[in-house]
């Protein structure tokens, strides 16, 4: 928790992580407590679901996706169908997808060699 508090600057805070995965050392989504209520989340191999509801002048239901996919692009094909189905089954929320999609441009800059 001191970590946590630390990084963001304040005790203000909430989180939900998501353990390591492949050779990820996982990933946390952080949010402040007096702007957003967690209504509930879920985990993914390669993502985490926050799902809140923003306290600010009015009320309105967030779903957050948390991306640490890896570098294959058949996998990343895989998530995003995922997240798909995910966003089809929850309608009326404002989303936001944001994280790691640790996108390679050139082949030096992979370990395996893979390009997009």
């Amino acid at each position: 928790m001191e970590s946590c508090c630390f990084i963001w600057g304040s005790n203000d805070i909430e989180w939900v992580e998501n353990g390591a995965c492949n050779n990820a050392v996982g990933i946390i989504t952080m949010w402040r407590r007096n702007h957003f209520q967690l209504s509930f989340s879920f985990n993914e191999k390669n993502f985490s679901v926050i799902e809140e509801v923003w306290k600010e002048g009015f009320v309105v239901q967030i779903t957050i996706v948390n991306d640490y996919s890896s570098g294959s692009l058949k996998e990343k094909k895989l998530i995003w169908e995922e997240i798909s189905v995910i966003r089809r089954n929850h309608t009326n929320r404002v989303w936001c997808v944001s994280g790691d999609f640790n996108s390679i441009w050139c082949q030096e800059e992979g370990r395996s060699g893979f390009s997009v």
